[in-house]
């Protein structure tokens, strides 16, 4: 599985949006469209290997592929947020990723954000 940040951005989105404080998210409440639910669970646990969000797989021993439906996701963490409050503007998610496909796509996770900080700077006026 590669990473696609506009799932990841999707994601975050989806979780910002319809977690309440104090509950926790079923797989199933995070399907987004285009997307199979195996990739989708795929992400969840990346994003929560990341340190994106707090989340938890459970399946039965033996299952080889990620269901949606075993994905719990419990709260977005602070880097999370500080992700998302990066690239939640399409105008800069949109800029970000024309400057990403410049360079090929691929870019670690603190890479994105710099980046997107970056462009939010140039939006702003600030650099």
């Amino acid at each position: 599985m590669h990473r696609d940040w506009d799932l990841v951005r999707k994601l975050l989105i989806a979780i910002a949006d319809r977690q309440r404080p104090g509950t926790q998210l079923d797989g199933n409440d995070l399907t987004i469209e285009g997307y199979e639910d195996s990739l989708v669970a795929g992400h969840l646990l990346y994003m929560d290997d990341a340190g994106l969000i707090e989340a938890k797989e459970y399946r039965g021993l033996g299952s080889l592929e990620h269901d949606l439906g075993t994905v719990a996701v419990f709260k977005i963490m602070p880097k999370g947020h500080d992700l998302l409050d990066s690239i939640r503007a399409d105008n800069v998610w949109n800029k970000t990723k024309e400057r990403l496909t410049s360079i090929g796509g691929a870019a670690s996770l603190e890479v994105l954000k710099q980046l997107a900080v970056s462009v939010t700077k140039e939006f702003l006026r600030l650099s």
